[in-house]
């Protein structure tokens, strides 16, 4: 055998996965706190955006009250509310709506008109609604007429009372609502100022009173990308995306490409309220979506969704992780070496001692023994080499006694498990098989015998061929004879089948042989079998230096005197009712008759087997219909009916033994009837 060439040695290895061991217990280390430490991100970020929810609801609370406040300290004069109710209920008479009007006025009106009159008025007005920072200001009459816009100050006398918000606030007395700039009935109703389009007004509706009635409403206004967006940016530290409808409003800078995307997050979310996670410019951002409450509980007036970089949550818990892992490698590394080399010339010795024995195994000698020095794993090896050892010879013993004589799946069964060659055996269900050869005694006749031996040995080889190819256990030869069994000492849950389909194949052997035999000058031989199944007692019977696997029992003793029974009714394969259950569509029988065979009270019923099924000529199955017609009459007394019938198997087959020996019963029975209780059973008084 060539040598091998050597690699790295047991220490180096054993260092080196020391090595490993400690890296991957850093790298768990690692991975568990930067696991934890997403988690306690993830958990602050929700924290925050909980708390910047919360926030929100008190932001738009308060900015509509400052809205609600300012326009009631604006319209508290009694100037404005007059000139506002002067603009009711003349509508029809003031042109509204003409086409030809630029406003919907009558020019010929000017002047005099009480909408021109009230939009000069509060056009000039210096009160704080109409000067300070609020983008929306507008004054509408309870009939729906704009009367002042601050979005379009040209632009008034126009209906605007198909706005949804002039409708509620109307109604509702207050009403609030997020107007989009990209909504292009607001700005050209004069409403909102014109021009960016992406813009979102917070505006809340106030009606105005006097004491005859309602005059009008007031709608005040700002623009949500100078006052909310950026207080709940920095408020949350994350970005926002505002949201009414299917306008959307964020701001990041100047970067328009992150602008978009943020509102493609936002469009794209999946869930309402629960946080979301999002891949943004390659980092991990975590949204979640808040209500924009109105002024009545329950209805919401928009959405803002919070995005937050988890990586940017994380950036100094990494740091302090990296520093902290490279002092843990190295550290690592120092105690793995030191351990390491310790460990490994602790082990390499015992190893080194089992290494020598293994070489000598190698060269065939199983006497060998390792010392067992200790109690850990190395020596549980060393016990375990030295039982390996012992079970090589047991092996090789059991393979000296028993391959020349039982199947290799018993071999196998008894290397597997050698504690089953111990006296004694256990119960279980097979099917016995005995076979005779007819004509053993012409065949011995004038010859020598070692041409006789030779002569068995040729049949048996074949014979026990066509056993084991069915997983039987060939129990014996004894004289011309064969016995074996199916279904141990491995189980065999169809060993029925197993028996049945190897008896067929014996009788196809004794035929083949038989063949070439007379071709050769030898005497013509027929074999005999007899198959049972039941209960046995199956194991390594016999003494302590002498043992045979085999089986005992009646189920034994039946298969038996079945094989022998064969000579009464000229048949080759008699079974009992026993081996047939469950295989009844594999093989094709014939009722023989009722034995009580010899030393058993109790009859049983055999079978003759014509062949497995699809490979019986057409002729025997009409002999074998005709029988069965045949035995019913016979078992019915009506023995001259019965023979005439039997007298017909004949004439379809003149060689069929079990007509004959039935036509021959059924003469004799009408010279001597049988008993008046008699059941049809036959008594066999031989072997």
């Amino acid at each position: 055998m060539a040598e091998r060439k050597k690699g790295l040695s047991f220490r180096v290895k054993l260092d080196l996965a020391f090595l490993l061991l400690s890296l991957t217990l850093v790298g768990g280390a690692v991975m568990a706190a930067q696991y934890s430490a997403t988690l306690a991100a993830r958990e602050k970020i929700d924290r925050d955006f909980a708390r910047t929810a919360g926030q929100l609801e008190r932001s738009i609370t308060s900015r509509l009250t400052g809205f609600d406040d300012v326009a009631a300290a604006a319209l508290s004069d009694a100037l404005f509310r007059s000139y506002l109710g002067n603009t009711i209920q003349r509508d029809a008479d003031m042109g509204l709506d003409d086409p030809q009007s630029d406003n919907g006025l009558d020019a010929a009106e000017g002047d005099d008109n009480p909408i021109v009159k009230a939009h000069g008025v509060f056009f000039s007005a210096e009160t704080p609604l109409f000067q300070e920072r609020y983008p929306v200001v507008a004054i509408v009459n309870a009939e729906g007429t704009l009367i002042f816009s601050k979005g379009d100050r040209a632009r008034y006398g126009g209906s605007v009372k198909n706005v949804p918000l002039v409708a509620r606030t109307l109604k509702e007395h207050k009403a609030a609502e997020i107007w989009p700039a990209k909504d292009t009935s607001l700005t050209q109703l004069g409403l909102i100022p014109a021009g960016g389009d992406d813009e979102l007004y917070l505006v809340m509706g106030r009606e105005i009173a006097t004491a005859k009635g309602v005059v009008g409403v007031v709608f005040v206004g700002e623009a949500l990308s100078q006052g909310l967006l950026p207080e709940l940016e920095a408020l949350s530290n994350a970005d926002v995306v505002l949201r009414t409808g299917d306008a959307f409003l964020a701001r990041v800078g100047d970067d328009p490409v992150r602008t978009a995307l943020l509102i493609e997050a936002a469009k794209g979310r999946t869930q309402a309220k629960a946080m979301q996670d999002h891949k943004l410019y390659g980092e991990s951002y975590l949204g979640v979506a808040a209500t924009i409450p109105g002024l009545v509980a329950g209805r919401s007036i928009g959405e803002a969704y919070l995005l937050r970089s988890l990586e940017s949550e994380l950036g100094p818990f990494n740091q302090r992780l990296r520093t902290a892992l490279l002092i843990v490698a190295l550290a690592a590394l120092i105690l793995s070496l030191i351990v390491g080399s310790q460990m490994s010339g602790r082990l390499t010795h015992p190893l080194s001692s089992l290494d020598k024995a293994v070489r000598q195994v190698r060269t065939g000698d199983l006497s060998v023994k390792v010392p067992v020095t200790s109690r850990d794993e190395i020596g549980e090896l060393a016990n375990s080499f030295n039982e390996m050892t012992e079970g090589l010879k047991q092996r090789d013993q059991i393979k000296a006694t028993f391959k020349r004589y039982l199947a290799p799946a018993v071999v196998e069964e008894m290397l597997k498990n050698p504690e089953k060659l111990q006296l004694g055996g256990e119960d279980r269900e097979l099917s016995i098989l005995f076979s005779d050869l007819v004509g053993f005694t012409s065949l011995s006749e004038g010859r020598k015998a070692s041409e006789l031996v030779a002569l068995l040995n040729e049949y048996f080889d074949e014979v026990g061929q066509a056993i084991v190819r069915r997983g039987g256990t060939l129990d014996k030869f004894a004289g011309d004879s064969v016995m074996c069994f199916f279904g141990a000492p491995i189980v065999q849950e169809d060993h029925r089948a197993r028996a049945l389909l190897s008896a067929i194949e014996h009788l196809r052997v004794v035929d083949d042989v038989q063949k070439r035999w007379a071709a050769l000058g030898r005497p013509v031989i027929n074999c005999r079998i007899g198959v049972n199944s039941g209960h046995v007692v199956v194991g390594n019977i016999g003494s302590r230096d002498g043992q045979d696997y085999t089986v005992i029992g009646d189920a034994v003793n039946l298969a038996s005197r079945l094989e022998g029974a064969n000579k009464e009714y000229g048949t080759r394969l008699m079974v009992s009712e026993d081996s047939l259950v469950g295989v009844e569509q594999l093989v094709h029988v014939r009722e023989l008759d009722s034995l009580r065979v010899k030393g058993k009270a109790i009859p049983v019923r055999v079978f003759e087997v014509l062949g497995e099924r699809g490979q019986v000529s057409d002729t025997s199955l009409k002999v074998a219909a005709m029988f069965a017609e045949g035995l019913a009459i016979y078992r019915a007394q009506k023995f001259a009916d019965a023979k005439k019938i039997f007298d017909g198997c004949l004439t379809l087959d003149p060689n069929d033994g079990p007509a004959k020996t039935f036509a021959a019963r059924c003469v004799e029975f009408q010279s001597d009837p049988p008993e008046a209780n008699w059941d049809g059973v036959f008594k066999m008084t031989t072997k």
